[in-house]
């Protein structure tokens, strides 16, 4: 796998750099789940059919 995604992007893999990205890739997505769980509240601050209807009504 490694030998196509240097073809694909033409650069040569860099641990460091892959160990990075899946480092923040994981962070991002915990703070995602963060978001998420808000609209699982009571009175939720938010949520994705709150959002779209005021969109809509725009």
């Amino acid at each position: 796998m490694i030998p196509v995604c240097e073809t694909v992007s033409g650069k040569k893999f860099d641990l460091d750099s892959f160990k990075e990205v899946v480092k923040l890739s994981k962070e991002a997505t915990l703070l995602w789940q963060k978001v998420l769980k808000t609209s699982c509240n009571e009175a939720a601050p938010l949520s994705f059919l709150t959002a779209q209807f005021t969109w809509d009504q725009l």
